[in-house]
């Protein structure tokens, strides 16, 4: 994780807290050292329904499922709204930030679905909402 995001990362958690890179990567192996600890898994999936970007910045922006304990008796399903800014730094795409919310617990299911699959590049050049 800590290789993927810029120095200068932003992170805005939940809509509710800012972090910087530091902070953000400390909590992160924090938190995945707790789950390893207590056996919990998470995977989560991301679909979209914006991704625009040029030679040097990026933004996508899009819905999450993140499943804890997945085919487990105590799973659990969360959704949120995504979005993430990347920065191209001496020539390797960086995540400069990373802002998800809950919306107040309005993101759901139907959201998740009405956005688009990380292959279905088409739908975003016909409509054109990558820049070049």
């Amino acid at each position: 994780m800590a290789d993927i995001h810029s120095k200068e990362l932003v992170r805005i958690s939940g809509g509710q807290r800012i972090s910087d890179y530091d902070t953000y990567i400390n909590g992160y192996k924090y938190r995945f050292a707790k789950a390893m600890e207590n056996g919990i898994t998470n995977n989560i999936l991301m679909r979209f329904f914006e991704r625009l970007h040029n030679d040097s910045i990026s933004s996508e922006r899009g819905i999450y499922n993140l499943i804890q304990n997945k085919n487990q008796d105590d799973e659990q399903t969360y959704y949120g709204q995504f979005h993430v800014l990347f920065k191209k730094e001496q020539g390797e795409w960086k995540i400069l930030m990373n802002y998800d919310s809950t919306e107040g617990n309005t993101i759901g299911e139907d959201d998740y679905k009405k956005a688009f699959g990380i292959e279905e590049f088409d739908t975003f050049i016909k409509n054109k909402r990558i820049l070049f």
